[in-house]
């Protein structure tokens, strides 16, 4: 059974990265940046910080906590966003999108 302040912990973290994701977002659908307000950097550079500290001891608490099903499909999402992010910033044509298969062994 996972601790109470573990379960508080991890929903805070995902509280605050969420948060910290709407200001690039916004900054990426926004055709006039130089209009936004001197604190919008400021506030979006303060609020990425805290989700990487609050990461840290997550992947302590959890580290062997989680089934390997679960391991396995994270680590397949994660690599298929990057390598779709990296295909978009490159412009590179959606069939080298995705790479071969991985197991994790």
């Amino acid at each position: 059974m996972i601790p109470h302040w573990v379960r508080n912990l991890a929903i805070t973290t995902a509280l605050v990265f969420f948060i910290s994701l709407v200001f690039p977002v916004v900054a990426g659908l926004s055709y006039n940046t130089p209009s936004f307000p001197k604190w919008w950097g400021v506030l979006d550079a303060g609020l990425a910080f805290p989700p990487a500290v609050l990461a840290f001891p997550m992947l302590g608490l959890a580290q062997g906590k989680v089934i390997k099903q679960a391991e396995e499909e994270t680590y397949r999402a994660y690599r298929i966003l990057i390598h779709g992010i990296f295909a978009m910033l490159t412009e590179m044509p959606a069939r080298h999108w995705f790479c071969a298969p991985v197991t994790l062994e």
